[in-house]
This record gives C-alpha cells, sequence and structure tokens, in this order.
C-alpha cells in the first residue's frame, strides 16, 4: 500500500493538522495501484498494520523543524526524540509553529508509544532503535 501525506508546499491547508491532499491529484498513481492500495492521508499520519500488529505515527516535518530552530537540537532525529520523549508531535505549536490552540483535547499528544514514530521531509534519512 501506498500512503501519501501533505507537506509544508503542498496545496492543502498551512497549518496543524493538515488536510489530506485530494485524490485526483494521484490520477495516475491511483491507476498503477491494485485498488485500495493508494491512500492520501492526513499530517500527521496515524495508522496500524492489522496483519502485523503494530502503530505507525509521524508528521511531514513541520514541528521537527520548528523545534530545531527554537532549541539546541543537533539533528531532526534528536529533535524527534524530544517529541517522543514529551510525548507531543508538536512540542512547540501553537506559539511558533502553525496550528490552532487546543483547550479540552489537543490531537497532538502522543497517548500511546507508537512502534514506529516518523518525521518525513529532512535532507537525510535517519533511524534509531529504542528499546
Amino acid at each position: 500500500e501506498v500512503h501519501v501525506m501533505p507537506g509544508r508546499a503542498d496545496p492543502t491547508n498551512a497549518s496543524l493538522p493538515q488536510m489530506r491532499l485530494h485524490p485526483h491529484l494521484f490520477k495516475q498513481a491511483r491507476k498503477t495501484c491494485r485498488e485500495g492500495a493508494f491512500r492520501s492521508a492526513g499530517n500527521p499520519y496515524c495508522d496500524t498494520v492489522a496483519d502485523m500488529g503494530f502503530s505507525i505515527l509521524g508528521q511531514s516535518g513541520q514541528p521537527v523543524q520548528d523545534l530545531l530552530r527554537c532549541s539546541r537540537q543537533g539533528s531532526p532525529i534528536q529533535a524527534l526524540r524530544t517529541c517522543l520523549t514529551a510525548m507531543h508531535l508538536a512540542p512547540t505549536g501553537p506559539d511558533t509553529l502553525p496550528m490552532h490552540p487546543y483547550e479540552a483535547e489537543d490531537p497532538f499528544v502522543i497517548q500511546e508509544v507508537p512502534h514506529v514514530l516518523f518525521s518525513g521531509g529532512h535532507a537525510r534519512a535517519a533511524h534509531e532503535w529504542s528499546p
């Protein structure tokens, strides 16, 4: 399956959470994938791989880039680790990151530690295993 989520420069709303990209932007991709295998997703993204039983949570990189800009974190993977430690996907929002302020329930709070946590849109790929 292919799941595509929007990033900073994509044609969707600029503030987080971002709405999914319109499926008509991917007509050719939908034709080449088997039925139902292509999906446009929102940002942040959360899913469970049913047949494997693990959870995936992540975002397109704006919160990590903002955290790097506002702190002394040395790399995106360090900033993502800070997000996991804080149990919040966007710890600098809404102060320096465009997003709505939430009073009752913050959708960026990480309720349960996922099996895979990711941040996209960075210059280099990096990974880290945690026990």
